[in-house]
């Protein structure tokens, strides 16, 4: 419970403080967009794009990165797609709308936080600030058996402890499904 308690504490900390510093988007010319870091400083950084269907068109993961990075979208067709930018704690996303005359960037990010694993030999500990989105936990067996399931909906937070004591030694696949995203884990007993 402390270490729950830790981590919220840290995450809304890392929110306040970050309120003015996240990425931002804007367009330059007709087909292409500026990702600017501000303040936000992390280690490692993965960006995506992906359409609206979840399909990755992009990838680039960097290192100690630059504060501003220029995207060119003119071979992509009309349509929705989504700009992610990931660190260990959280995933940043923006709509990017692509039209015939041009593109157009939300002004809106949604910030997802990630879930937060931990497991011994006899439990398996889940924390996550789902922020009242709807949530779904399984942990599948290496024959992708349900080994357990539940589902959440309009909490703030999630804290899970499951006694995986009786379970056979052998790989596991802990899925968290929040919102629109998903979350996996291996967990190796």
């Amino acid at each position: 419970m402390k270490k729950l308690v830790l981590i919220l504490i840290v995450a809304f900390a890392s929110v306040h403080a970050m309120a003015n510093t996240y990425p931002t988007l804007s367009v330059e010319g007709k087909s292409a967009f500026i990702l600017k870091l501000n303040d936000w400083k992390n280690e490692e950084l993965v960006f995506t794009i992906a359409d609206k269907k979840g399909v990755v068109l992009h990838v680039d993961k960097v290192e100690k990165a630059s504060s501003m990075r220029k995207y060119s979208l003119e071979n992509l067709p009309v349509g929705v797609y989504e700009m992610t930018i990931a660190d260990q704690m959280k995933d940043i996303s923006f709509d990017i709308f692509v039209t015939n005359k041009g593109i157009n960037v939300s002004n809106n990010e949604k910030v997802y936080f990630r879930p937060f694993v931990k497991y011994t030999e006899t439990r398996l500990d889940i924390n996550l600030l789902t922020l009242n989105k709807d949530l779904k936990v399984a942990l599948y067996d290496r024959n992708n058996e349900v080994v357990y399931q539940e589902s959440t909906k309009n909490l703030k937070k999630y804290e899970k402890r499951l006694d995986i004591s009786k379970l056979p030694a052998g790989f596991y696949t802990l899925n968290m499904y929040v919102g629109n995203r998903i979350y996996s884990e291996t967990i190796v007993k």
